[in-house]
């Protein structure tokens, strides 16, 4: 499994569809998964738990992710138009 580092995820074996998926670990050791879909915002997969712990250290590495996606989203899409 893959902590803290942004990896892209592709939709149903289909290599055009694709998202970017982030693991971490909540201050309670929970994990975490955060998904970026190219509109600016992180899904958090909540559906295993009843509430999450975030420091300002799991937000500051949501942020990145959030940021980073976007730039490697961007770049994907205009070598797409070329």
């Amino acid at each position: 499994m893959k902590l803290n580092k942004l990896f892209k995820v592709y939709e149903k074996n289909d290599k055009i569809d694709f998202h970017f998926q982030l693991n971490i670990l909540d201050e309670e050791g929970d994990l975490i998964n955060c998904s970026f879909f190219y509109d600016g915002c992180a899904t958090i997969d909540t559906e295993k738990l009843s509430y999450l712990t975030l420091s300002i250290w799991n937000l500051i590495t949501i942020h990145n992710a959030i940021v980073k996606s976007e730039k490697k989203y961007r770049k994907h899409y205009e070598q797409d138009k070329n």
